[in-house]
């Protein structure tokens, strides 16, 4: 399903407070697509540490670090990686 678009809109605001990732991480519960979409949003998430390093390698032309974590970013976020 995923979040609904005033949740999108609300979280895509810099002005969002950092509690509200939890309030709709319950309010989404049972969203495994809703969850990864909060993940996306909230920059204190594995997703965020993993995007970088992929962002990087990419860059900086290091494909074994880019296939590992092209890798773990499809295996954990397959519904935002698609």
């Amino acid at each position: 399903m995923g979040l609904a678009p005033v949740h999108h809109r609300e979280l895509n605001s810099w002005l969002c407070p950092s509690y509200r990732y939890d309030e709709l991480r319950e309010v989404y519960a049972t969203d495994r697509v809703a969850q990864q979409q909060i993940d996306v949003y909230d920059p204190d998430t594995a997703y965020h540490t993993h995007i970088r390093r992929f962002r990087d390698a990419v860059r900086d032309g290091n494909a074994d670090v880019e296939a590992k974590e092209h890798k773990w970013l499809k295996q954990y976020y397959p519904d935002v990686t698609q």
